[in-house]
């Protein structure tokens, strides 16, 4: 069990990096080409509607991907409770998001952000319905499907859609529509590899199970995002989107190679590790390890970024 354990980790990680350096590579392509075609207020507009809505990110799919694939046992009716909240979490926020959007008007002074804010609160339903699928996928450590239909979203959803839509003058909508056709295909592909039971289901302990993990989760990612994106708001307010745009894409390029380096650990170790629980020392053996492993990584590149500013 521990070498096929092992085995299959390093099966994901390999994946998993791979599909993550594809992505990279495709999303520093696709800046430098969209870069060229649109403004940089285009990329605030997008960015200041980015805070906006993650507001709402972390409490919208309630964590419900990850309780799927923490959970011990799971249950034909626990995969039809946890569609069923997912979906209508998601569809909730979609509406409360398109009610609220004019609040985005006065907290960040820009009128035109009104309906850029409505039309991507359509990622909340979008997202409610692939996360079941995508929990299953994750649980079941098929990282090789997940990778390629990652990487196929984005190439079709930014590199085609997005570019296509920016060389015939949509400007900032075609940052939005990419973005939405992103997250489109990865719902058709993700239920496409992984079906189960579209049937709604209301059964009670699976809900309470599901909603009362995936709730920590959601309040402690809120906390996180409110710790690092305070410099958005401060931006937004006293600069604008022009400046905000230039920073956005700074700190992307800055973050990527991490964020992509530390994700990668996280999708595959997530489920991995979830099969330790009931053994807390092993679990606490591979924690440590990975902490490790993951300064060893980081390190050197947030250090080697320095000096390559320029050329970035």
């Amino acid at each position: 069990m521990e070498k096929s354990l092992t085995s299959r980790t390093v099966h994901g990680l390999k994946w998993t990096y791979l599909a993550n350096g594809i992505s990279a590579g495709l999303q520093i392509a696709f800046t430098a080409i969209i870069a060229r075609l649109l403004l940089p207020s285009a990329f605030g507009l997008v960015a200041m509607a980015g805070i906006f809505l993650r507001f709402g990110s972390y409490f919208a799919q309630m964590g419900i991907g990850q309780a799927i694939v923490q959970k011990q046992t799971l249950q034909p009716h626990d995969i039809r409770a946890a569609f069923t909240a997912s979906t209508l979490i998601g569809a909730a926020f979609t509406v409360a998001i398109f009610l609220a959007a004019p609040l985005g008007r006065f907290f960040l002074d820009t009128p035109e952000i009104v309906p850029i804010i409505r039309a991507m609160g359509l990622t909340f339903f979008i997202n409610g319905l692939s996360a079941t699928s995508l929990g299953l996928l994750r649980r079941e450590l098929r990282f090789r499907a997940i990778a390629l239909l990652e990487v196929l979203s984005y190439a079709l959803g930014y590199g085609l859609v997005g570019i296509l839509l920016a060389l015939n003058g949509f400007g900032v909508w075609s940052l939005v529509i990419a973005s939405l056709s992103r997250t489109t295909l990865t719902l058709l592909f993700a239920y496409t590899i992984q079906h189960h039971s579209l049937l709604p289901s209301f059964h009670r302990d699976s809900h309470k199970a599901i909603l009362h993990y995936g709730g920590l989760l959601s309040v402690i990612g809120f906390i996180e995002f409110l710790g690092y994106n305070v410099e958005y708001f401060i931006l937004s307010k006293i600069w604008g989107d022009t400046i905000l745009g230039i920073y956005a894409k700074s700190v992307m390029i800055v973050k990527l190679m991490q964020q992509y380096t530390v994700i990668a650990l996280t999708k595959v170790l997530f489920p991995v590790l979830s099969r330790l629980q009931d053994q807390p020392k092993r679990l606490k053996k591979a924690y440590l390890d990975t902490t490790v492993v993951v300064g060893i990584i980081v390190m050197p590149i947030s250090f080697g970024l320095i000096p390559a500013g320029q050329e970035l």
